[in-house]
């Protein structure tokens, strides 16, 4: 994801990426991008990014490594897939791409003044994890910045109601252990950073209304990507051609998808 790419981080509904990152970058992009400038300037006011060595976990198409790069940061990006990294390298030509995800991320320890991550901590299996490699890189005075969907997201309404007026048929997935989940709340956010011994935490509320066009965000969904996608792959067309019947008429009734997004950022000691 990322960033804005929540499903190429350590997920266990990361799909195959081969033939799925033009639908991905397509529709679903568009919507985590709204996330991309509040993180930039709430890690801005901590550490100037100009000069800054930043890294982005979790790149995905690449939209916040290129943000990044514009406000003159030098940028590492990491992401599992192949296909992901490909469009970040074509989004930001100067950046490092490398492939790799969070825990054991190929970086040198305490590398980086800012650590970023778009939508990422939610999907991954362990959390905890994830984030004390995210600390690790960054240098003592480093900046940790990462997104989670605010509770009853609009986009998670939405496909919930699609799976229900549709009556899909539901499918095992791979879940997060709950002994290593954490509340997706701020509070539970705050508290994932402060157990990863980050200091000076603050949680931002953002909010943003994604201009992304409702064909295009079935196409992501079509093509197997995210909640939704993950069931529509076992259904037959009959129960799929009916998803998207109700997709229509569901964005239709909504007329904007209204978005908002959990923003946490620390401090590394």
């Amino acid at each position: 994801m990322n960033s804005g790419d929540p499903l190429s981080s350590d997920s266990g509904e990361r799909p195959h990426w081969a033939g799925m990152a033009p639908a991905y970058a397509r529709g679903l992009a568009d919507v985590y991008a709204g996330a991309i400038e509040p993180i930039l300037d709430t890690v801005a006011e901590r550490v100037p990014l100009s000069g800054a060595q930043l890294l982005d976990v979790g790149s995905g198409t690449g939209r916040l490594t290129a943000a990044a790069v514009q406000r003159g940061a030098r940028v590492t990006s990491v992401d599992p897939a192949e296909p992901m990294r490909e469009l970040t390298a074509q989004a930001a030509p100067s950046a490092q791409v490398l492939a790799g995800a969070a825990p054991g991320l190929p970086v040198e320890p305490g590398l980086f003044d800012a650590v970023v991550s778009n939508f990422l901590l939610e999907h991954a299996l362990d959390p905890r994890a994830v984030l004390a490699d995210f600390v690790r890189a960054g240098r003592s005075g480093a900046v940790v910045a990462a997104t989670i969907w605010a509770p009853d997201a609009a986009l998670q309404r939405l496909w919930g109601r699609v799976a229900a007026e549709s009556q899909v048929q539901p499918v095992s997935v791979r879940r997060i252990p709950e002994h290593l989940d954490f509340a997706h709340t701020g509070t539970g956010l705050a508290g994932l950073f402060d157990a990863a011994g980050l200091e000076h935490i603050e949680m931002h509320t953002v909010a943003w209304i994604s201009r992304v066009e409702p064909e295009d965000l079935w196409a992501a969904a079509a093509a197997g990507i995210g909640v939704l996608g993950h069931l529509l792959v076992a259904q037959d067309e009959e129960t799929t051609a009916r998803a998207k019947q109700v997709f229509e008429r569901v964005f239709a009734e909504n007329g904007e998808l209204v978005c908002e997004a959990i923003l946490a950022v620390g401090t590394k000691p």
